[in-house]
């Protein structure tokens, strides 16, 4: 196996070990969830039991008592996902758009006499050239590397912003705001390098339509394996790394949400299904 027990973290390299059957579909290893071998057999051999986690137990119970509610926070994440893969849709047109445009400004800037010579045939058409300096996506900007003399002439200049390595966090109150995030990013990493907080909503939505929120986080990369860790983070606070919405997700039970309010799961966690 190449998973990780959702209650250590540890890699399984054991078959000691037992998945929930819940939403979430995560493993653990027995010793770690308090099973024992004959109970996993036991659950194995019969068609109507079932092995759950306390935290799809939990979500099993919370849909039981609020129907509706469960029924907008499905649609809320939903719409999340929906919003941020459209925002990677638009900015993959827009870079289609600039390849598109200086694929054609390049084919128009042919010498015109070589085209002259190919269609000898056809009317003289007045054509008019464009003289609009072309993208050449090819060339790559150069640094400078020569010694500035004190009697030089000095341009300011503006450095290269580093790159972040970004999170997710999502079941966000709806009042709290970018600033709160910032705050909050900052203590639990112990640091006070600036923090780049985005509300995933957008600018001229109501939020009380939203069961919840989600943010996007960007910190220091020297920071990203602290950020990761699920001890840093308060119980409630659900995150991960941020990635590309293209691939498929299971929205009822984000499987690489880490398990930060889960206690060790008891014997008479065994349900059995109707």
């Amino acid at each position: 196996m190449d998973s990780n027990c959702y209650q250590c973290s540890k890699p399984i390299k054991t078959i000691e070990v037992i998945q929930c059957n819940g939403f979430c579909h995560q493993s653990a290893h027995l010793k770690c969830v308090g099973l024992k071998r004959p109970q996993v057999d036991f659950v194995n051999e019969q068609n109507n039991i079932l092995w759950f986690c306390d935290h799809c137990i939990a979500q099993l119970e919370y849909i039981k008592q609020n129907p509706m509610k469960t029924t907008q926070d499905v649609v809320a994440v939903v719409s999340d996902a929906v919003r941020e893969s459209l925002c990677e849709l638009k900015i993959e047109l827009q870079e289609t758009k600039e390849l598109t445009k200086t694929l054609v400004d390049e084919h128009q800037s042919i010498d015109s006499a070589a085209l002259g010579r190919t269609r000898t045939a056809w009317p003289s058409i007045e054509r008019t050239r464009d003289t609009t300096p072309k993208s050449r996506p090819d060339l790559k900007l150069v640094g400078g590397t020569k010694s500035v003399d004190m009697g030089s002439t000095i341009v300011a200049t503006v450095a290269k912003p580093a790159e972040k390595f970004w999170l997710y966090f999502s079941r966000i109150a709806r009042h709290v705001s970018e600033a709160d995030i910032s705050e909050l990013v900052k203590q639990c990493l112990e640091t006070q390098q600036p923090v780049d907080v985005r509300k995933l909503v957008r600018k001229d939505a109501d939020l009380n339509q939203y069961a919840f929120i989600s943010f996007k986080v960007g910190i220091e990369k020297e920071l990203k394996d602290r950020a990761l860790d699920p001890s840093v983070w308060p119980k409630g606070i659900f995150f991960r790394e941020f990635e590309n919405l293209k691939a498929e997700r299971d929205f009822w039970g984000p499987a690489k949400i880490p398990r930060i309010d889960v206690g060790t799961p008891r014997i008479d966690a065994v349900s059995t299904q109707h």
